[in-house]
């Protein structure tokens, strides 16, 4: 019996030919097997039990790092209009996830590097491949510019999130593990902290308008800086708040829905 040491524990998002090293600061995997117990009258305890189907799920919680493929990996998440999802397998130290990507997100904080968060649902388990630590260069944002979302935003902190949801079919005799993952509606939305009132909503209660075309671009403060553009469309303002006390100025947030995202790195 060995320890698993998460120190030295490599990540790997593998697409086609394409792949993506992670450099992992945190992750969980979700391994459900569900049990049937039969029940009926006569006793309190089942006549007999069984194993059900399986269900996978694996969440990587990177650094972001500088790679000629990183927005082809984070354009994963999205499909062509009447495609299915791309199939991807994550690896993680000894094991992989051979599935679809169900989730994606996206932090950035004030004096923090960019985190990204990718989220797989898998229809089997595979052996983890050999992956190298990212020799790419930190994404520590210096910059970040919004279009079409007001003007001169001060944001100390930007968020993003898309999820697909999926269910696990299975059929009589087959796999325990899912033989296809039906895919359900994406969902998209983000959301920022700033440190001005925001001029796009003045008001949350009054009538909106859908944005038609929004981007967001982070640039980095390396030597030779990159930026990642998230364009958004149809978007609509989805809350507002506002928090604050005596001593400090009040943080004013927003959040957005979005019909759609894609991703640039330039």
């Amino acid at each position: 019996m060995s320890i698993d040491l998460g120190i030295v524990t490599p990540a790997r998002l593998a697409w086609g030919e394409d792949t993506l090293d992670l450099a992992a600061i945190d992750w969980s995997w979700d391994f459900g097997s569900g049990i049937r117990r039969a029940h009926g009258a006569g006793k309190r305890t089942p006549f007999d039990s069984f194993a059900k189907g399986v269900d996978l799920t694996l969440t990587v919680n990177t650094i972001c790092m500088y790679d000629a493929n990183l927005a082809d990996a984070l354009d994963l998440i999205n499909s062509e209009a009447g495609a299915e999802l791309t199939e991807v397998t994550m690896s993680l130290g000894d094991i992989a996830v051979v599935g679809k990507m169900t989730g994606l997100s996206g932090k950035i904080d004030l004096e923090n590097e960019l985190q990204i968060s990718y989220t797989v649902t898998g229809t089997s388990v595979d052996t983890g491949a050999g992956s190298l630590v990212s020799t790419g260069a930190v994404f520590l944002p210096s910059t970040i510019v919004f279009t079409n979302l007001g003007t001169s935003l001060k944001a100390s902190t930007f968020n993003f999130n898309v999820s697909n949801p999926t269910t696990a079919r299975r059929y009589m005799g087959g796999a325990r593990t899912p033989s296809a993952l039906a895919e359900g509606k994406q969902d998209c939305g983000f959301d920022m902290t700033l440190l001005e009132i925001p001029t796009v909503p003045s008001d949350i209660t009054a009538a909106l308008t859908k944005i038609a075309s929004a981007t967001v671009a982070i640039t980095d403060s390396q030597a030779v800086p990159k930026t990642l553009t998230l364009t958004l469309a149809g978007c609509f303002p989805s809350g507002g708040s506002g928090s604050g006390n005596a001593e400090d100025i009040v943080e004013h947030g927003i959040k957005y829905g979005a019909e759609t995202i894609a991703f640039g790195v330039a």
